[in-house]
């Protein structure tokens, strides 16, 4: 049975099986990871199986800026979708956008607020 992959002080490659009466769960985890000044997430694809048989996939291509930051999150799941931000200097998120192309529904958009690195705030249209 595959449990895993390790690399450099990063788990690459991750299965797990939970057993419930009468019935079971397999998921099974892949990253992919660039390397800045630490690793950091490129690609995760997720795999489960529920107890009816039924697979829900799940897939992640991270994309960042020439300076090793977030810069948006390609999902693939029930709803594709394009998460993209923007940040500071220091990498911290100041706006979260997503588009998922479905345009009878509003795309949720965030707003971060910092003073001196200490978050001070948060606006959104995507509930409380």
């Amino acid at each position: 049975m595959y449990t895993g992959a390790y690399q450099g002080g990063v788990v690459t490659h991750q299965a797990t099986h939970t057993t419930f009466p009468g019935d079971y769960t397999n998921s099974e985890t892949r990253n992919s990871y660039v390397w800045w000044d630490s690793a950091l997430n490129n690609v995760t694809d997720y795999d489960a199986q529920s107890h009816t048989g039924a697979l829900y996939p799940y897939h992640a291509t991270y994309s960042y800026d020439t300076n090793g930051r977030l810069s948006s999150v390609g999902i693939v799941d029930g709803r594709s979708r394009t998460v993209s931000f923007v940040t500071d200097a220091n990498g911290l998120i100041l706006q979260r956008d997503e588009n998922d192309a479905n345009t009878t529904t509003g795309d949720p958009r965030e707003l971060h607020f910092y003073f001196n690195g200490m978050a001070v705030g948060d606006v959104g249209n995507n509930g409380t």
